[in-house]
């Protein structure tokens, strides 16, 4: 019984934290190579014309994964939609190699930037739904560690009060 009142609690603060006119999305950047860790991951808007970019998601450090590890499936930076963030028509990934021998922690070559147009990779219903509706969560992920860069997402329904959890709607690019 108390679990079930948490989880209508933090139900309820999705819904109030989800009504403010922003997009719910989250971003991540994942370590796609079983061979080396990668550094200095980052993920930021790369909407043309703009003067400054916004960081979506910085990782100082991702883990190498086991052979036939299935990836990121949720997790990363989330924005609520209550902070009036917007998701970006492109983004923009890069990530450093490990150092060479001599060479300093984050110092390693980097890769990328990897440009992704997120109109084009994620279907103009789906936006929309993020847009519109305050119960839908966009998790955006995208695969570095080995070239080229890869792009995956999902769209999930948080439910309303009747039920627990999230269910997911829909996904997309390199699963």
């Amino acid at each position: 019984m108390i679990r079930k009142s948490v989880l209508a609690v933090c139900a309820g603060f999705l819904q109030s934290a989800c009504s403010h006119g922003g997009d719910f999305v989250t971003y991540a950047v994942w370590n796609r190579s079983s061979d080396h860790e990668i550094e200095d991951a980052r993920m930021f808007a790369a909407n043309d014309g703009a003067k400054t970019s916004t960081t979506l998601f910085v990782a100082s450090f991702l883990i190498a994964l086991p052979v036939g590890a299935e990836g990121w499936s949720f997790g990363g930076v989330t924005n609520l939609p209550d902070s009036g963030h917007r998701m970006p028509d492109r983004i923009a990934v890069t990530w450093r190699l490990p150092p060479k021998p001599g060479q300093e922690m984050q110092k390693g070559d980097q890769v990328g930037p990897y440009y992704f147009d997120l109109t084009k990779e994620i279907p103009a219903d789906v936006r929309q739904m993020i847009r519109s509706g305050k119960n839908y969560h966009l998790h955006i992920g995208v695969a570095g560690g080995i070239e080229p860069a890869t792009l995956r997402w999902r769209l999930v329904e948080w439910r309303r009060e009747d039920t627990v959890g999230s269910k997911e709607l829909r996904r997309g690019g390199d699963w």
